[in-house]
């Protein structure tokens, strides 16, 4: 029987920056050279399945929410996040 194309890592609910760190993390070593501190290749093959613990908001690069909507989304204890890569804000609640 052939292994599975995809492993499985179901991560705990936790705080959005803590699952942030641990998905960079896992990056670095997938992108790491052999024999460093590089993953296995059971660990390349896996996908993160993970859930932030609260609700959370990314505001992009470029920003775009005005002090009221910030002030909203932490009087509901949202997480900020300021994430690489996005243009505009996305809550998760």
């Amino acid at each position: 029987m052939l292994p599975p194309v995809v492993r499985l890592v179901r991560l705990n609910r936790l705080p959005y920056a803590e699952l942030l760190a641990l998905q960079e993390r896992w990056l670095r070593r997938l992108q790491a050279e052999p024999g460093s501190e590089a993953l296995s290749a059971a660990e390349a093959g896996a996908l993160l399945l993970c859930e932030p613990a609260g609700p959370v908001y990314t505001s992009g690069l470029r920003g775009g929410l005005t002090p009221e909507e910030t002030a909203r989304l932490r009087a509901l204890g949202a997480e900020e996040s300021a994430v690489e890569g996005t243009s505009r804000p996305t809550a998760w609640l």
